[in-house]
């Protein structure tokens, strides 16, 4: 199979224009979908901006460009090519931090710090210096052992301690593990006074300090059910956040450290479907719900899906949902090992399919996007920040695509959720690619993507966006 497009796995699924649909005999049970509800009047009347015509945050689009992005509104803060951070490579006990550059086409090395406290867990073990993120240029470095957490910058080498973490609610010694993301609102070497970092820990909790300035963290939001993902809007000033149970869209305002406010909560599920049209409510519905899968006995269940990964992605002012559909099981000649066989512990998951839709603040739901227009996307997994980058800032880049990588990692397939395998996958932190939007394909982005050239990659890579060029 050709590493320049991922065919043949399309064949498992009947694709038309209203549903990704099983040929399984025990399909999901369910299509949910995915549609508008409110904003609270407390809340549109303490920030009228989100909804109101003001050309401030959330502008309003034309109705007649209401499946595609505004050319104007793919602007982003990054200052240099977005890079693929690849493994690291030792030498002479010190770390070098090794980069593809999609502008260069080629890989950087940098040499890591030898600052003694940071370079003491650069070195470490990767089963015991976790990466939580990469957000601004800075990476986020987390010490298992201490429970110390960094900002690291690779090319300046400049490191900021952030404050413990021991004393937030429901962190201990014994679930350190679970510190799960760092996200930024802004580099901290271009806006001291109002940068924000914020963090999942403990699986979905949510916190945030104020780098070189707070000796604590604030937590806030829903405890307990918590979150699944999180972004951050330097324009709107406001961290957006999907939570877990309720599956609620939410934003936060962070610029009061010792009072962060919540703006905005909109349901994403109903039985009322908001959607503008018949056909917008067939696109929603190719979403699935996962308490239906579980419901099925264990010998009904499909195993060749993965369930939707949702991300949320910032265009500017306008907030997208980027949906990820990955099927697990694939063998090297494209086709699909049932679960309960024996030889499906061997198969990796692959990534087939993405979905973009755009929240439309005025009515409280998102429209799916047909076109993308110059915007290139950047996904990944959990622990990575998102972006969107128009492609004339940088060259190289493709048009109305989504660059993603792996979305769990390969310490994923060495636990299993948590849970210690009998058996060691042979893969992990391969599924990276550049999934074309309008064609439905995806093609290679330094690693080769079919399937007989799966290898672990582990560290698992990820995006980085230099706030400086390297």
């Amino acid at each position: 199979m050709s590493s320049s497009s991922r065919f043949l796995f399309r064949p498992i699924f009947h694709r038309s224009s209203n549903y990704l649909v099983s040929k399984s005999p025990t399909p999901f049970k369910s299509l949910i979908p995915l549609s508008r509800r409110y904003m609270s009047t407390a809340a549109a009347a303490a920030f009228p901006c989100l909804i109101s015509k003001s050309p401030t945050p959330f502008k309003s689009l034309s109705p007649l460009s209401h499946r595609q992005l505004s050319t104007t509104a793919a602007a982003s803060d990054a200052a240099a090519s977005p890079c693929l951070m690849l493994p690291p490579s030792f030498k002479c006990g010190v770390i070098n931090h090794n980069f593809y550059s999609l502008e260069q086409n080629k890989v950087i090395t940098l040499a890591g710090s030898r600052e003694k406290e940071l370079a003491e867990v650069l070195v470490k073990p990767f089963h015991h210096r976790a990466l939580k993120g990469s957000s601004h240029g800075y990476l986020a470095l987390f010490d298992e052992d201490s429970l110390d957490l960094f900002l690291y910058n690779p090319i300046s080498k400049r490191y900021i301690k952030l404050p413990l973490i021991r004393d937030l609610p429901n962190t201990s010694k014994k679930n350190y593990f679970t510190v799960t993301k760092v996200i930024l609102s802004c580099s901290p070497d271009e806006d001291y006074e109002n940068c924000r970092a914020i963090m999942m820990y403990n699986c979905s909790l949510l916190a945030f300090c104020l780098p070189w300035r707070s000796d604590k963290w604030t937590s806030f939001g829903r405890f307990p059910d918590g979150y699944k993902e999180i972004v951050y809007s330097s324009e709107n000033h406001l961290l957006f956040g999907l939570t877990n149970k309720d599956k609620c869209l939410e934003s936060w305002d962070l610029r009061d450290f010792s009072s962060p406010t919540m703006v905005m909560s909109t349901d994403l599920y109903s039985d009322n479907n908001g959607s503008e049209s018949k056909d917008e409510e067939k696109l929603m519905t190719k979403r699935l719900e996962s308490e239906d899968w579980y419901a099925l006995p264990e010998e009904d269940r499909p195993c060749y899906f993965r369930f939707p990964e949702d991300r949320l992605v910032v265009a500017n002012y306008q907030l997208l949902l980027v949906t990820r559909y990955m099927m697990g099981n694939v063998a090297p000649d494209g086709s699909y090992v049932d679960c309960h066989k024996e030889e499906a512990k061997n198969c990796p998951h692959f990534t087939i399919d993405f979905d973009v839709h755009k929240y439309n603040p005025e009515k409280g739901n998102f429209t799916h996007l047909d076109w993308l227009v110059d915007l290139a996307l950047f996904v990944g997994g959990l622990e990575s920040d998102t972006f969107a980058l128009p492609v004339s800032s940088c060259s190289g880049l493709k048009a109305n695509s989504v660059y993603f990588t792996d979305s769990t990692g390969t310490s994923y397939w060495k636990t299993m959720n948590g849970i210690c395998c009998d058996y060691a996958a042979p893969f992990g932190g391969h599924d990276i690619g550049i999934f074309d939007y309008e064609n439905k394909t995806i093609s290679s982005c330094y690693y080769p993507c079919d399937v007989e050239s799966v290898e672990m990659i582990l560290p698992s890579p990820m995006w980085f966006f230099p706030s400086s060029p390297i």
